[in-house]
């Protein structure tokens, strides 16, 4: 994986630097054998390093077969570039791809994945995760609208034939109009190839919505790129380029403040009859509750009724998105608003800072607790092992599989621990489980255990409450759930 990093990096880093570089040429037909070779080499990095070595042996085939039949059929290029298009785009070697995936290592298979982030990845893929449920109810017309999943798969299946030829048939171009071939033409078609595979991507992770907020921002170098070729007037052109220059920039600013401002908070909401508390726990933080990176657990309580808390909440969440640190939870025990947050154990200043933030927006005194959660016992035991929690856990994935209109029968999962033969063997007798080796260690023996019940609220209630009490009873130690149909 690091090898095919480092060659994915140099590869790109040569390229960029070479491009410019090919106005040094004087000769049109040495401009357009130097460009090709730079896209054609540009390409096939892209697709070793995100598609794997089988993927990259398949598309040379196709490469070799296309590049042959315009070499020897020049006068059929557009038909030859179909056939390539379709080549590219239906794959009828995928069965020898597959052979050959099964025979080379997975580090030759599995697309690169570079750590930007460091030890922020985890705000980071909570940040993803987040992004993710906001356009749910775009995820959730793929499940509920057979016409609109369908659209896109044949709007993406047509984009990716357009981009295909207009590659395919760029090189053919290079290829055959050796001498009257133009750079700008090049370049232009480079950046249709740019706009068409964000757009695949776009449509395909986020939906049309966002699909039509991406291109209103790349439709402006174009639109300059015809101010300054096909106006002849030099002042009027300036004026207009401009001005196209100045709004496409506002236009990029004002998508990424409302791309930052897009931030939800999906909770399980539950009362705690214990504490007498009404609570508001963030379902996405569960995949992250251990890391070892954020540990700084602090507490702010505030002297406020809930309705003025939560209209003030999209502010607080955009605050907690900006700084990368983790709103998870909140409560209110009519009286105190508290909210449980976890930071960075760098990011000590930011919670003062973020005391003066809270502030300032309800414009009263506020206290704070801060505690160093190293092994997450303070969230386990205020939320994350509750009976409550756990069962509003499941309501709340079941109610998701609802919305997506999957009325099937639901599949309760738990992880749980034991740390003697005996309690296993004692619980075994009542559930049937799956040892689960690789998260067993040093006298404690995880495993898992299904149960398939209605996708009725109250049944998956009862089930779970019935399964905690025999827990209990077997000195069975809880570690999380999940659900599935």
């Amino acid at each position: 994986m690091k090898r095919r990093v480092n060659i994915f990096l140099v590869s790109l880093i040569t390229i960029i630097i070479l491009l410019p570089s090919s106005f040094i040429f004087k000769e049109p037909k040495d401009r357009t054998f130097f460009a090709g070779i730079v896209l054609t080499v540009l390409v096939y990095v892209l697709i070793y390093s995100f598609g794997g070595l089988a993927k990259l042996i398949i598309y040379s085939i196709y490469g070799i077969i296309c590049a042959t039949l315009l070499i020897v059929l020049p006068q059929y290029q557009i038909a030859i570039t179909l056939l390539a298009s379709l080549l590219f785009v239906l794959n009828p070697l995928a069965e020898f791809e597959n052979y050959l995936s099964k025979r080379i290592s997975d580090e030759e298979i599995v697309p690169i994945n570079v750590d930007l982030y460091g030890s922020r990845a985890p705000y980071m893929a909570y940040r993803k995760e987040m992004k993710n449920y906001y356009h749910l109810p775009q995820t959730r017309k793929l499940y509920t609208k057979k016409p609109y999943y369908k659209l896109r798969q044949v709007i993406i299946l047509i984009l990716t034939a357009i981009g295909v030829f207009v590659l395919i048939n760029q090189l053919g171009e290079m290829a055959i109009t050796f001498e009257n071939f133009k750079l700008s033409s090049f370049f232009s078609s480079l950046y249709g190839l740019f706009v068409i595979v964000t757009s695949i991507l776009v449509l395909y992770k986020k939906g049309f919505t966002s699909l039509f907020r991406i291109l209103v921002i790349l439709i402006y170098p174009p639109i300059i790129y015809v101010f300054l070729i096909y106006i002849p007037v030099d002042s009027t052109k300036y004026i207009l380029s401009g001005v196209a220059l100045i709004l496409g920039i506002a236009t990029g600013v004002y998508e990424f403040i409302k791309l930052r401002a897009r931030v939800i908070f999906e909770h399980y909401h539950y009362y705690d009859q214990d504490k007498q508390r009404e609570v508001f726990a963030n379902a996405l933080f569960e995949p992250f509750v251990y890391n070892e990176n954020y540990q700084i657990s602090v507490v702010y309580q505030i002297a406020i009724a809930l309705p003025q808390f939560q209209k003030k909440l999209q502010q607080v969440l955009i605050y907690a998105n900006a700084k990368k640190f983790f709103i998870t939870a909140y409560t209110y025990d009519k009286k105190f608003i508290k909210l449980y947050c976890e930071f960075h154990n760098e990011d000590k200043l930011k919670v003062h800072k973020f005391l003066d933030f809270l502030e300032a927006q309800f414009n009263d005194q506020i206290q704070m607790v801060i505690r160093e959660d190293k092994y997450k016992t303070l969230y386990e035991k205020d939320f994350f092992h509750q009976p409550n929690y756990i069962i509003a856990r499941a309501l709340y994935l079941a109610d998701i599989l609802d919305e997506l209109e999957i009325r099937s029968k639901v599949i309760i999962s738990f992880v749980v621990y034991f740390n003697t033969n005996e309690d296993l063997h004692a619980f075994s007798l009542k559930y049937n489980y799956k040892y689960l080796r690789k998260i067993s260690y040093d006298g404690h023996m995880t495993v898992q255990v299904d149960l398939q019940v209605p996708n009725t609220s109250y049944i998956i209630e009862t089930k779970i409450q019935e399964f905690l009490l025999d827990l209990l009873i077997y000195n069975g130690h809880y570690v999380r759930i999940n659900l599935y149909y």
